[in-house]
């Protein structure tokens, strides 16, 4: 692992660290007793052995960030096994060389079915876990993808060390199907020589674009198993299994997991993005010594300032509808830290792996150069330029995606 990998993985070890605080102050809780975190988890942890029950914290507003769990949360008793059955038995279900693509749709359990059968099954020997749910992903931040290699069981699946990550740029793979399907290919396209693999899919399964993608994913990564959880196979999909000779396993969601609305859903990707940046400060570049990428391709931006400047009007024109509050003069230059907003872009190596997140503040004609936020300590050569635009003051806020920059329907 390069030098730059290794930092960056560092980066991701305090917030880890910071989601299960609030668990591992508490290791002398029974097992069966489990935590559920509305802003944070997406899909509740579910790694007990035994009959369970629920226990949702209630935690003091002043803790909320540094414990990674919402205020405003209850305490919830439930009298029965929250593990289904089905979820318990389908790690004796899978082969020695398993390669498992884990199927559903938001907050239906994926990570914690996924994470159930890694503990089962790491015992045997390493797994590789390759996290596909670019909004709201688990070992890396939103709008990017990683692998990482688990050698041991764990309680969450954050704990586990990104071998890789890789930028993709959009918070969906909705917005553009065909540059996931390559960039999962390109990065990811060796894992089907492998075994002891398990796959968390994004949550985006309606509708036939949908399908058609999933359907790309399977014959790209050749899963032995595809686990779908309260999500029905469309034909092209079932199709794709078919061919790769994927076993397809139905399993229920259990009731108790929590579904999130779209704000929980946003403040969470927020918080991700907050431990990602941590300890950044603006840094002032010469824009001739950076190669600017735009999201969707290879090819370098020819003229950045005005990728950033189709942004600042974007914002200008919906503030109101955003909640945002501008300062007089703004949308006519390429700036947008004049807002305490930037753009989230990804400094990367030369093979387009992440080396650390960077917000885009803004372009200067008369000095040729760029300002940035990040913690990134290095030289900054490569910057692929993403879709989703970040508050910074007075903290780090995801404001949301700029339409202008997504591909044509």
């Amino acid at each position: 692992m390069t030098s730059s990998r290794v930092w960056w993985t560092r980066q991701y070890a305090s917030l880890r660290d910071s989601r299960a605080s609030i668990l591992s102050s508490s290791r002398e809780i029974p097992s069966r007793i489990r935590t559920s975190s509305p802003a944070w988890t997406g899909d509740d942890r579910i790694s007990s052995q035994e009959p369970t029950l629920r226990l949702t914290l209630t935690v003091p507003p002043d803790s909320s960030r540094s414990q990674g769990i919402r205020t405003g949360s209850s305490t919830e008793l439930v009298d029965h096994d929250a593990v289904p059955r089905e979820w318990r038995e389908l790690p004796e279900r899978l082969g020695r060389g398993f390669r498992v693509a884990f199927l559903a749709g938001v907050d239906a359990g994926k990570t914690s079915l996924l994470l159930l059968t890694l503990n089962a099954t790491v015992g045997d020997g390493p797994v590789a876990v390759a996290d596909l749910d670019v909004g709201q992903p688990e070992l890396c931040p939103p709008t990017t993808f990683a692998l990482a290699e688990v050698r041991s069981p764990s309680y969450r699946l954050s704990s586990a060390n990104a071998v890789n990550i890789y930028p993709y740029g959009y918070s969906t793979p909705a917005y553009h199907p065909p540059r996931f399907a390559l960039l999962v290919r390109r990065h990811l396209g060796h894992l089907p020589e492998r075994g002891r693999v398990l796959m968390n899919l994004d949550g985006w399964v309606d509708g036939e674009q949908a399908a058609l993608l999933k359907a790309e994913m399977v014959r790209a990564l050749r899963p032995t198993d595809v686990v779908a959880i309260d999500a029905e196979l469309p034909g092209e999909l079932r199709e794709a299994c078919e061919e790769v000779g994927a076993e397809v396993h139905r399993v229920e969601r259990p009731p108790t997991v929590h579904r999130r609305d779209r704000e929980e859903r946003r403040l969470a990707r927020s918080m991700l993005y907050a431990s990602a940046l941590r300890g950044a400060s603006i840094r002032t570049e010469p824009a001739s010594g950076v190669t600017f990428y735009p999201p969707d391709s290879d090819n370098p931006i020819q003229d950045p300032e005005r990728y950033l400047l189709e942004t600042v009007r974007e914002l200008d024109a919906r503030s109101l509808e955003l909640g945002l509050e501008l300062p007089e003069g703004f949308g006519t230059e390429p700036d947008l830290g004049s807002a305490g907003i930037g753009l989230l872009s990804y400094l990367t190596d030369q093979g387009d792996a992440l080396v650390g997140l960077a917000l885009l503040l803004g372009f200067s004609r008369e000095r040729n150069s760029v300002r940035l936020l990040t913690n990134r300590q290095g030289p900054i050569r490569h910057l692929r330029l993403g879709t989703v635009a970040l508050r910074y003051r007075p903290a780090i806020e995801e404001v949301g995606t700029v339409k202008s920059l997504l591909p044509p329907l």
